[in-house]
């Protein structure tokens, strides 16, 4: 377990954080508990990813899992079939428990294989993580090949991912996880995404939401449970290109609900998240 320390000259973090320590000091089933406790406040991008960093010096793979995802109980099982299922495929890189595709239900496979790498509620091996570059010291060569446009098949998903990826490496944003996404489309990786969604994100309020989260077309999703007995694996570990356009669709209107993209830019872009707070949609709140 890790937890951020408070943030300087803000009243009553100190008690808050000390409150929300003392519940994992009663975990109540048998394990190992480890836990990382910070005693200043590292901020979103550097508490969570050294955290992440921490965890796989110690473990070979397993379930990243913050304060307001809350998962179905299959999540868990379905995380450990998918964690050894694709151990040794170095074209996963990780496994979600959002299903952003937002798809009725229907017969056939238990998961698809996305281009989008979703992080409320996930899991991933250490050879994954390694990978990860918070400076994202490659994205400068990549733009320059237009890699991001290469991979994801939707102009304006494209131009906004470009865009957030820019503000990040220039530190306009303070986070860890569009350098995950980075990472993930830099090498063409995949993400496992279960066809019914597994988490439900409740954070309306935090570092990059603003008590907007009502707005939101992802945030308190329906959870489904994962029939781990009768799971049908894809034909083939490739892009499913209807889910793709799917989550780009939702992840859109969850950016902008006003229903404007097609016309967006890169100015519009930028405005758009300065005025929701730097909020983007890979973004959990904190």
């Amino acid at each position: 377990m890790a937890a951020d320390g408070p943030r300087a000259g803000r009243e009553g973090e100190i008690e808050k954080c000390a409150l929300t320590r003392q519940i994992t000091e009663s975990v109540d089933w048998p394990c190992e508990v480890r836990r990382l406790y910070r005693d200043e406040n590292l901020g979103c991008g550097k508490a969570v990813s050294s955290a992440i960093t921490w965890y796989f010096e110690n473990e070979e793979e397993g379930i990243i899992l913050e304060d307001d995802c809350v998962p179905d109980p299959s999540f868990f099982p379905y995380c450990g079939a998918m964690l050894e299922r694709y151990r040794n495929d170095d074209r996963v890189m990780m496994v979600a428990g959002s299903d952003y595709s937002l798809r009725p239900r229907v017969k056939g496979p238990s998961y698809y294989f996305a281009t989008y790498f979703p992080i409320w509620g996930w899991a991933t091996w250490r050879r994954a993580w390694n990978n990860y570059d918070f400076r994202m010291a490659a994205w400068p060569e990549f733009k320059r090949r237009k890699g991001v446009r290469k991979v994801v098949r939707d102009t304006t998903m494209a131009r906004w991912l470009e865009d957030c990826f820019e503000q990040t490496y220039r530190g306009g944003i303070d986070t860890w996880d569009y350098q995950w996404a980075f990472t993930g489309l830099l090498g063409g990786k995949l993400s496992v995404c279960p066809n019914g969604n597994l988490i439900s994100n409740i954070g309306y309020v935090g570092a990059h939401m603003k008590g907007d989260g009502p707005d939101s077309v992802l945030m308190n999703l329906p959870r489904h449970r994962f029939d781990i007995d009768n799971m049908v694996h894809p034909a083939k570990v490739s892009t499913d290109r209807a889910a793709d356009r799917a989550i780009y669709r939702a992840v859109m209107k969850d950016v902008n609900p006003r229903g404007i993209i097609s016309v967006a830019d890169r100015f519009v872009w930028r405005v758009w998240l300065k005025v929701r707070g730097e909020k983007g949609p890979l973004h959990k709140p904190a």
